[in-house]
């Protein structure tokens, strides 16, 4: 096949996406529906009509699996001059290998997790309608314009339904070949706890950019086979993830997870905890951030910013903040973002450039240091931040105000008469698990609580009154939370 060729009358050869031993993958255009896609056909007609209907085995393989979100979709199947092909949803993005590449040949536990539970939500439909995989690895993973993952070719699959694997027929790639691969009389036969092998080696490759086992691609045959009966070197995997690793990689299948539903239950239980650290907060925060401000939504990207600084500040976020802050016609502000950036990491190169550009064009002088700012206090409540009192502020040394005016005298009228800074409210509702609740106070919103902030053995109920401080709710910081929950 050469570029500009044309297959069944429908679909011209636009480049060669990928080339295989037995097959080449092209991006055509459809020339019936005017898209993209790609096409995947053998290089060479089938010697027999098994042959051929292994071939189109894969693309029914990937039809039969209803979740599109993490499988490349399949849209048409056919023959051309003796060939079959199939013709498949075209994924951007590019490999997972190549993005690897592209990021120091690992990824931050975050961004490695999200991709690896996207392929595994993949592997887990395509086991419940009996299709094994059977070549899992970053190459097979292809990601999509908005960073998620999706898995792609199934052509292995076809062999992995037998009942046994001749040595001649094993087409998956050594690296990732589980031992039942290479000795079945002593591992057993081939099944979907195969592909959880190969989940654990891709996410030791993804996690810390190495093998977990110390051998060369081109070791051979018997050098692998031997090496994957040995414990693993996990060393440079994250620490939470060890454990989750090592079960996937274990000689038998039966120590293995049973099922990929198993696996992705930790996994994601290893995301959410990470999730509620301060730094992760204010990396997603930044993400979102990031996408408003490409799709030139200013005022929403520059809110998430802040929101983001309430968790955790680093030079990465104050840059994107002065950026945000220009597009806005704030040139004041983002110099002062630009410089708060450097001033943490002098090496921060776009902040750096970006204060050398201000400076020269005199526009951070159009701005004034300081503007009023309006302030949400925890009563519901808004009051204006003058510029002269943050002027103030700033040279006493004092952090900004949190309470309105009115809320402030009432704690100076509290503390001249000895009474403690508390409010008195009614337990509005109880989670179900008991976790967590409302509080409802006449005149503000309901007030969030949780377990860890009561002063008593058991959770109050519904209706019940209870005294409790105030202090700023990490999970909407426009809200307050309850601390120090105690009954009246």
């Amino acid at each position: 096949m050469n570029k500009g060729d044309v297959i069944a009358d429908r679909y011209e050869l636009l480049e060669l996406y990928r080339g295989g031993l037995f097959t080449e993958v092209w991006r055509v255009s459809d020339g019936l529906l005017g898209r993209e896609c790609l096409l995947k056909m053998p290089k060479v007609p089938p010697s027999s009509p098994q042959e051929a209907r292994q071939f189109i085995n894969e693309a029914q393989a990937m039809a039969r699996i209803a979740d599109k979100s993490h499988i490349a979709e399949v849209f048409d199947a056919g023959e051309h001059e003796g060939r079959p092909y199939f013709t498949q949803e075209l994924v951007t993005g590019g490999s997972l290998s190549e993005y690897l590449d592209r990021h120091g040949g690992k990824l931050g536990v975050e961004e490695g997790l999200r991709q690896l539970i996207d392929v595994c939500e993949g592997i887990r439909c395509a086991h419940e309608v009996g299709v094994v995989h059977g070549d899992i690895k970053p190459d097979n993973v292809v990601l999509t314009e908005n960073g998620r993952a999706k898995v792609v070719d199934f052509g292995t699959a076809i062999r992995l339904s037998r009942s046994t694997l001749p040595l001649d027929q094993v087409m998956a790639t050594l690296e990732y070949q589980a031992p039942e691969h290479y000795r079945p009389g002593q591992y057993g036969k081939v099944d979907h706890r195969t592909d959880i092998w190969a989940l654990g080696v891709t996410m030791y490759v993804v996690l810390a950019g190495s093998h977990p086992y110390r051998l060369s691609p081109d070791a051979g045959y018997v050098a692998w086979a031997d090496a994957v009966q040995q414990p693993p070197d996990l060393q440079h995997a994250p620490a939470e993830t060890r454990s989750i690793i090592a079960k996937c990689l274990q000689p038998f299948k039966r120590d293995r997870y049973q099922t990929v539903e198993q696996l992705l239950s930790d996994l994601k239980k290893v995301r959410a905890q990470r999730e509620q650290t301060p730094v992760s907060k204010a990396r997603r925060l930044l993400a979102e951030g990031i996408k408003l401000y490409k799709t030139e939504k200013y005022d929403e990207a520059l809110k998430l910013l802040e929101q983001a600084e309430h968790f955790a500040t680093s030079p990465n976020l104050l840059a994107w903040k002065g950026v945000v802050l220009e597009c806005l016609g704030r040139p004041g502000a983002a110099f002062n973002a630009y410089e708060e950036a450097v001033a943490l990491d002098p090496q921060t190169e776009s902040a750096k450039h970006s204060l050398q550009r201000l400076r020269a064009s005199g526009l951070a002088a159009d701005e004034p240091e300081f503007v009023d700012k309006e302030i949400t206090c925890a009563c519901g409540r808004t009051f204006i931040w003058s510029a002269g009192e943050q002027e103030w502020y700033r040279d006493k040394g004092f952090d900004p105000p949190k309470r309105c005016p009115e809320c402030r005298e009432k704690k100076k009228q509290r503390a001249a008469a000895g009474q403690p800074n508390r409010y008195q409210g009614t337990v509005k509702m109880v989670s179900a698990d008991r976790d967590w609740g409302h509080i409802q106070v006449p005149g503000m919103p309901d007030i969030y609580f949780h377990i860890t902030g009561l002063k008593y053995d058991r959770m109050p109920v519904p209706g019940e009154k209870v005294l409790f401080q105030l202090t700023k709710n990490p999970r909407k910081p426009t809200r307050p939370m309850a601390i120090e929950v105690e009954p009246v």
